[in-house]
Formats: C-alpha cells, sequence, structure tokens
C-alpha cells in the first residue's frame, strides 16, 4: 500500500485533485483541494493543461509529497495503458486516441507507472464502501450523475463496472435518457432557452411557471423505468447516488413514490460524501 496518493477526480464539469492517507482514508488533514472548471469540449491542449495545472498546483500546495496518482475518469478508457477510446459522446473527444497516463506523466514529472486510472462509478462505489454507505447490502448498484451516466456494483465484496451508460433504453441508450445532457436538451425543447448546468436549471424551476419541474419528473419517470428492469433482473438491493446532490428534492421524492407505486420497496441512498468519495476510491488503487 502507498501511504498518501494525490487523488484525481476529472468529470464533465472539470477536475478535483487532493492528497489522500490510504491509511485512514482520507484528505491529509491540513492539505487543500485544487478545484478547476473544464470544458469537457476543449481540445486535448485544454484539458491536459487543466488536469495537470490542477495535480501540480495540488503537490506544490501540499508539500509535493506525492508520489503517485490514482485517477478517476468517466467514459471508456483502457484502463491498463490509459488509452483513451471516449467519442461521440459531446466529452472529451479531443483525447480519444491518446495516452493519458503518458500525457499527464510528461506534465507532472509523476512516472507513468505510478499513475493508474480508473472508471469514475468504480473509484465511487470503492470511497462509498470505505465511507460504510452500502454497509449491510448484497447487491447494491450506484450511479455517479455527475459524470454523464456512470454505474459501477458491489457483488461479493468486488466492485465491478455495471457500463448501463450503453444499455439499450426507449429510443436509444440509457445515457440518452438519464445522462446530464439530457436536461439540458429536453428544457431547451420546451423553452428555447439553453441551460449549462443541473443548478440552473433548479434555479429556473422555482419561476418558469413548473417547466422545470415537468422536466425534472419526466427524467424520474425515464430513471423509474430503467430501474425496474435492472431491480428485477439482478435482485438489486441498495440504490446508491452521487452527482445532483442540490436538485436531490427535484426528482427522487417522485422517484420513490413511482417505485412505491409499484411495489418495488428499494432503499435509495444519497452518498455519504459525494465530494470526496471518488477521490478517495481513486487514490485506494493504490
Amino acid at each position: 500500500m502507498i501511504k498518501q496518493v494525490l487523488g484525481v477526480e476529472v468529470i464533465i464539469q472539470g477536475v478535483k485533485v487532493a492528497l489522500i492517507d490510504n491509511e485512514t482514508n482520507l484528505i491529509v488533514p491540513g492539505t487543500t483541494i485544487v478545484r478547476k472548471d473544464v470544458d469537457a469540449r476543449g481540445s486535448a491542449d485544454h484539458l491536459f493543461g487543466n488536469w495537470t495545472d490542477a495535480i501540480n498546483e495540488c503537490l506544490q500546495l501540499n508539500s509535493g509529497i506525492a508520489t503517485h496518482i490514482g485517477m478517476a475518469m468517466p467514459g471508456q478508457l483502457e484502463f491498463e495503458d490509459g488509452i483513451s477510446y471516449i467519442q461521440n459522446q459531446n466529452k472529451f473527444d479531443a483525447i480519444y486516441g491518446l495516452n493519458v497516463r503518458d500525457l499527464i506523466s510528461e506534465k507532472t514529472n509523476i512516472p507513468s507507472e505510478n499513475i493508474k486510472i480508473q472508471n469514475n462509478s468504480m473509484a465511487f462505489m470503492a470511497g462509498e464502501v470505505i465511507l460504510g454507505a452500502v454497509k449491510g447490502y448484497q447487491r447494491p448498484l450506484c450511479f455517479t450523475l455527475d459524470s454523464g451516466f456512470g454505474t459501477a456494483r458491489y457483488i461479493n465484496e468486488k466492485i465491478i463496472d455495471a457500463n448501463l451508460w450503453e444499455a439499450p433504453f426507449k429510443d436509444g441508450i440509457a445515457e440518452d435518457y438519464l445522462g446530464i445532457r439530457w436536461f439540458a436538451k429536453r428544457y431547451h425543447e420546451f423553452t428555447g432557452h439553453q441551460i449549462t448546468n443541473i443548478k440552473e436549471l433548479s434555479t429556473l424551476a422555482d419561476t418558469d411557471d413548473g417547466i422545470g419541474q415537468i422536466v425534472f419528473n419526466e427524467y424520474s419517470e425515464n430513471f423509474v423505468n430503467f430501474l425496474i428492469h435492472d431491480i428485477k433482473l439482478h435482485n438489486t438491493d441498495l440504490v446508491l447516488i452521487g452527482g445532483h446532490d442540490e436538485v436531490w428534492d427535484r426528482y427522487i421524492p417522485h422517484v420513490k413514490d413511482r417505485l412505491s407505486d409499484k411495489r418495488l420497496l428499494i432503499p435509495i441512498k444519497q452518498a455519504v460524501n459525494t465530494d470526496t468519495a471518488t477521490l478517495i476510491g481513486a487514490a485506494n488503487i493504490w
């Protein structure tokens, strides 16, 4: 085990870096979390520049003592060799075919072999397992909604990537209806207004004659219909959600009511610590 590791979380909205103590599974006391907004549709130079700036800033702020990185990213990567195969998802297209691990190494002076990359949803689930969110459950399913539509399962003390983003659903795949881009597309269809994030939609829902809440309700219906199939197929006994924390009350009560109507009384839990779980899980790769 490597005692202190830089945990790095890349999501659509940006990047977050912290120094994690793998013995305590906490952010090292007295150290600083570095956060940067990043345009996921930007160039490779923009993406790698901002990601590595955040890593280097965290190293500088925290005495530069970390020699290993555990990095969590969404999408399709060949995690063993670090090559990105993310394409046609309106995010990270610019790094298709590039070796993320090697390019991070070049700009941080941390050896490539000291960098490990894992899917966001798996790192998030690992962090939540460590923090105790799934204790007592046998077949939990988690969603990381800040990264698009990431999913992971915890079965027999093993975390697996559920890969439900590409599951057939309605007229396309699950991410088309349950990823964060769906909100912007649907609200634009109703109003012609282009929102930039979910928090903005929640604010607008207070003053737009109920249109925003209609969008949230439609999302809830999509989520319920998707969950019903998975719960029955895998005998899922817990749904754990990270992301969309600021709009939890906009859609989860509706989801719970609809599941109850169908006599599916499965618990739906908010992550113990959405802010740091993925960082802890990513560092725990080491």
